[in-house]
């Protein structure tokens, strides 16, 4: 009974301290990321916080956020040379883009990667995604400003050439309404819905559009040159991961 009993015991021990490894690494995981964030935080913050923005498309001329004003739009930020998710993440958004369905959203790819990604790279890049420059636009600036940008606008933690995989989804008033994991492909099935919920809406008036995304800042900053409920149901924004 004793021997029998033995390797029933030694299984339960090995998968409990399975568990209780995977649980460790999580949470040291997870300081690590919020240590992250409170590093992000104290230097990307360079004045008040931004309430809009400009930065330069790849045609080498100036892209003012107050353009998309009662648009749909969703925003992303990526670097050519990543080594990571990025071709997949723009795959991504050349797919929901090629809908027609979609024809309306604008998409915003900005790099975290400006010295590299120059208009001209950023106009080749673009190429390879047959991305339409009117509906799809790739913007680069100083990076931290561009940081700003990802704090303040977004809500995405950005740094050079790091990133995380998500999208995010601003409705019409201008609020970030969902937030969406590019290389996950239900992510991508639920931001296509959610877009949709979000076309589908009034067109707000002019004093019902917030000239940001969620900020309390009152700043504004030119730069240097399913159902509703299930859509908004988004992914967890994650640390910025390099590529």
């Amino acid at each position: 009974m004793k021997s029998s009993a033995l390797p029933y015991w030694l299984t339960l021990f090995v998968v409990l301290g399975i568990a209780y490894g995977g649980w460790k690494v999580w949470q040291i995981e997870q300081q690590r990321q919020r240590h992250q964030m409170k590093l992000f935080s104290s230097s990307a913050q360079t004045g008040p916080a931004l309430t809009e923005f400009t930065l330069t498309e790849r045609s080498g001329q100036p892209f003012h956020s107050r353009d998309l004003r009662g648009k749909v739009w969703a925003g992303s930020y990526f670097f050519s040379k990543c080594p990571g998710p990025c071709k997949r993440m723009n795959e991504g958004i050349a797919s929901l883009a090629s809908l027609d369905e979609l024809a309306d959203v604008r998409f915003i790819s900005i790099t975290c990667d400006p010295t590299n990604d120059t208009p001209e790279r950023l106009a080749d890049y673009a190429d390879s995604f047959q991305a339409d420059p009117e509906q799809w636009l790739f913007c680069t600036g100083e990076m931290d400003y561009l940081q700003r940008v990802g704090q303040d606008i977004l809500k995405l933690s950005v740094k050079l050439q790091g990133h995380n995989q998500n999208l995010m989804v601003v409705d019409r008033a201008g609020q970030i309404r969902g937030t969406f994991d590019l290389v996950v492909p239900t992510d991508l099935r639920a931001a296509r819905e959610l877009m949709l919920i979000c076309l589908a809406e009034d067109v707000p008036a002019a004093s019902e559009i917030v000239e940001d995304t969620g900020t309390d800042g009152d700043s504004t900053d030119e730069g240097p040159e399913v159902d509703a409920s299930a859509a908004e149901t988004s992914a967890q924004s994650v640390a910025p991961t390099s590529g």
